[in-house]
């Protein structure tokens, strides 16, 4: 249930935000159960694009993945996702989606201002973000980032926070959801999309880890 009233905590950090660098005509916070959440709409032409893309790297990921499994839909989530992200950072659809790779698997997401970004893109029901444990030791991040697809009519990604890999090195792992040993948050425990993107503004993020 969407909430009209966001704390203000949040409205004065939306106040700084666009006092500050003017943020993308395609993102909005709104307030889901009094968690500010971004919402990224992709016009009919982004999405078709980012898509494209995706349909050719599942393509590409030849005797990696079950086919029957949908890999297709995996590429779509994390390419949606990827490009919500930056749309959100840097307001530059052209640069998102020449990020995306194909044919290679990349230790990262997103690098921006230094830092390494992971990007956990969920389906529209799930609430968790989700980091394998196989991945966790040898892919570093700073910063992992949870969103979930929460349209396709037109495509709609809600991103709900994020937590920094001290956070999640301090989470024991669990195969509660039988997906193997997992680190998971829950998307209202996450930090807000705002102060990350206030914190990426600024030089002095070392003292934050």
């Amino acid at each position: 249930m969407t909430i009209i009233t966001i704390r203000w905590r949040t409205v004065h950090k939306i106040w700084r935000e666009l006092a500050g660098k003017k943020p993308s005509a395609q993102a909005r916070h709104i307030s889901i159960n009094g968690h500010d959440v971004v919402e990224v709409t992709f016009t009919q032409e982004q999405a078709k694009l980012v898509i494209e893309k995706a349909e050719l790297a599942a393509k590409t990921e030849l005797g990696l993945i079950n086919r029957l499994n949908g890999p297709l839909n995996r590429w779509k989530l994390g390419f949606l996702g990827q490009v919500a992200f930056l749309i959100y950072a840097e307001d530059d659809f052209p640069k998102a989606l020449k990020s995306l790779s194909i044919g290679k698997r990349d230790k990262f997401d997103c690098m921006l201002k230094g830092y390494n970004i992971d990007i956990k893109t969920r389906a529209a029901t799930r609430d968790l973000l989700m980091v394998p444990e196989y991945q966790f030791p040898i892919q570093y991040h700073d910063f992992y980032v949870a969103e979930r697809l929460q349209s396709e009519t037109p495509y709609i990604v809600q991103m709900w926070g994020y937590a920094t890999r001290k956070e999640l090195e301090n989470v024991t792992p669990s195969n509660e959801w039988e997906h193997g040993l997992t680190r998971a948050i829950r998307f209202e425990s996450l930090h807000l999309m705002i102060e990350l993107r206030d914190l990426l503004t600024k030089k002095t993020l070392q003292s934050f880890f």
